[in-house]
């Protein structure tokens, strides 16, 4: 311990002291933004001198403390006035815990992580705007001297940066120079933030709230108009549930959905607003990025959070088996609002914990909990579905102003509706892939998809939104989907049976699970279903084998059913006209395998594909069969196929049937 402070003793927070500042400092302007940056001094001088090189070339003005007026209780009262002034606070963490005072400190904790916790009891108050985290990346050069001694002060420094990252975007830097670019980013996105009409909602208003609250900004929200009904409904004190439970797979835009109901909720109905998410990866335009890594379970950690932002900080230092039932006494009265995000990554003994806490609720609080699957009963459930045309288009439109993206202003509504098609309305990968335009080589939408068939392992969305479902698919599930991904148009029950190797009741369960989880699309009159496109795309690189396996069964199947009623069999057609998704969705696989079963298959399909009017299919098979024959050195064939085709063309041109 005496090691230890002899090497902090010298560690010195950012008070105004402008005699020592590399660069001086701007007098502080009426109505100019004030920022806060709180770090550790010792390994950290450089940096908190580019820290607030940036504040000042973003017209903000920084506050600190370069040196503590007295290593007393004075200088805990001047370091938390100095947050409670700030508009914005700037958390730079690196390899130390930082000063820990021996008075007046009942939790044993760092000043640092005293300034972060008042700065969240003022986001949480509505006092305080914004709170950026920044934490030192493990590729960070450093010496020995900069990383503070002892496994206490590093558990207490990784416990601090988890909770500082939980529920937050959370910014890793290399250097000082790229820790000034990514300040100077974050505050410039905060004031165009700030400026902008802003927070769009639904119906273009923006979303405010004067309940006291801890939610994120919303930079862009459209849609969802009968779901925030739901949701209102589900909140009203009169009603008898304990608030709204919004599941669905990654990427529709659950946590917006929580966000944007918690600020449309009536002032009358709740005093404050409590956020708390259990979300440990982010995607942005540059890929996943992890924002947390709790040392304690998830559930322990939210409820810790959810007593400091009660101000009922010994709560946390209860039995955990309590703290339950004190935070539900704590919670008496004070008519909250809590929005719990992300809580799939509980396990199910923490999910059934955290359930009955929520039906225990007391008077006048209510809940909003968000989650990649269903965790219990006696709130209105939403499974969320893909976002409307019409809002992912004005997602789009929105987007291309606020990021003043050319490339995506230039595309065309035909091209933003394909792309909704492709994404089938999924918000995440919509904004992910206009983020991709002007990056790299991706100039068109159509690059981006690309890119998105290729993109490397840290920045793949499709593994982001979809990986953890495909290790929750049911046997059935698994293979519905990999027989959907061979199919070009939509497939009934029956259709698919066959296919998949199962029977049709759970090949019908399987289908509408998958079409409330929004992976599946259903059409018009709900007989017929296809899969998404970028979950077939991700099935084929994720269960090869399986894809392999139902394409086998679905060729041997086709090959069968042409064979049987094709030819000059015409009253055999109409087995094959209804057998016609299954049979289309094989001709790629016989135009991909040998020569002689394809000339057969292109041979007993001619006749059907004349009378049934399938007049671009035949010819598209005659040609391709032709082309095959020719590699196959099979001039037989060949010959017949070129005599077939312009016979074809002739026929056409002249309006008659050959």
């Amino acid at each position: 311990m005496g090691a230890r402070r002899n090497d902090v003793s010298t560690e010195r927070h950012t008070l105004p002291n402008l005699t020592k500042q590399p660069m001086p400092t701007p007098d502080h302007k009426p109505g100019q933004l004030t920022a806060m940056i709180s770090s550790t001094a010792l390994d950290l001088p450089s940096h908190r001198a580019a820290v607030k090189e940036a504040c000042i070339d973003a017209g903000v003005f920084p506050v600190g403390m370069e040196h503590l007026p007295a290593r007393d209780v004075s200088g805990i009262r001047v370091s938390l006035e100095m947050v409670d002034k700030a508009d914005i606070y700037l958390g730079i963490y690196a390899w130390r815990y930082g000063w820990e005072p021996d008075f007046d400190n009942p939790q044993k904790i760092s000043i640092t992580e005293m300034e972060f916790d008042r700065a969240v009891e003022r986001k949480v108050a509505g006092r305080l705007r914004e709170i950026l985290i920044f934490t030192a990346h493990d590729d960070h050069p450093c010496t020995r001297k900069d990383i503070e001694t002892g496994d206490e002060p590093q558990r207490k420094l990784t416990a601090f940066k988890a909770k500082a990252g939980a529920g937050r975007v959370r910014k890793e830097f290399k250097s000082v120079e790229e820790l000034r670019r990514l300040v100077s980013e974050a505050i410039h996105h905060f004031l165009h933030r700030e400026k902008e009409v802003g927070d769009t909602g639904a119906g273009g208003d923006t979303a405010r709230t004067s309940i006291p609250h801890n939610l994120p900004r919303l930079s862009i929200f459209f849609g969802r108009e009968d779901e925030l009904k739901k949701i209102a409904d589900a909140l009203d004190p009169e009603s008898c549930t304990w608030g709204a439970l919004i599941d669905g797979p990654g990427g529709m835009g659950k946590t917006s959905l929580a966000v944007r109901a918690a600020y449309d909720a009536s002032p009358d109905d709740f005093r404050k607003i409590i956020f708390i998410s259990l979300k440990t990866r982010e995607l942005d335009d540059d890929g996943v990025r992890d924002l947390s890594v709790f040392i304690l379970s998830g559930l322990v950690e939210m409820l810790n959070e959810l007593a400091r932002a009660l101000g009922c900080v010994d709560i946390a230092k209860a039995p955990e088996d309590q703290r339950p039932r004190l935070l539900l006494d704590a919670l008496c009265g004070t008519q909250t609002l809590l929005v719990f995000d992300n809580l799939e990554s509980l396990i199910k003994r923490e999910r059934d914990i955290l359930f009955t806490f929520v039906q225990k609720l007391p008077a006048g609080c209510k809940a909003i909990l968000t989650s990649r699957g269903r965790i219990g009963f006696g709130a209105e459930e939403l499974i969320l579905e893909r976002l409307s045309q019409e809002a992912a288009l004005a997602t789009l439109t929105e987007l291309a102003t606020r990021t003043r993206n050319p490339l995506l202003a230039q595309t065309s509504e035909a091209e933003r509706v394909a792309l909704y098609r492709e994404t089938s309305g999924k918000p995440l990968l919509l904004r992910w892939m206009a983020g991709q335009l002007g990056r790299g080589s991706c100039r068109t939408f159509a690059d981006a998809l690309h890119f998105l068939r290729n993109c490397p392992p840290n920045n793949d969305p499709l593994e982001f939104i979809f990986g953890d479902l495909v290790e929750e698919f049911t046997r059935e599930e698994t293979r519905v989907l990999c027989g959907l991904t061979h199919f070009t148009v939509p497939a009934t029950a029956g259709h698919i049976t066959e296919v998949a190797g199962i029977e049709t009741a759970p090949a019908s369960t399987a289908l509408w699970s998958l079409a409330n989880r929004s992976l599946v699309v259903p059409n018009q009159e709900r007989s017929a279903f296809a899969v998404v496109p970028m979950v077939a795309e991700f099935l084929r690189r994720k269960r090869p084998e399986v894809v392999v396996e139902t394409g086998n069964r679905l060729e041997s199947r086709a090959y069968e059913l042409i064979i049987e009623n094709g030819y000059q069999k015409r009253n055999r057609f109409p087995i094959l006209d209804a057998a016609w998704p299954t049979v289309a969705a094989a001709l790629p696989l016989f135009l991909a395998g040998g020569n002689d079963r394809l000339q057969k298959v292109c041979a007993a399909l001619n006749h059907f594909l004349s009378d049934t009017g399938r007049w671009d299919e035949r010819l598209s098979l005659t040609q391709q069969a032709e082309a095959r024959a020719v590699d196959s050195g099979d001039m037989c064939s060949a010959g017949w196929r070129a005599y077939k085709r312009a016979e074809f063309t002739i026929s056409a041109d002249r309006g008659t049937e050959c």
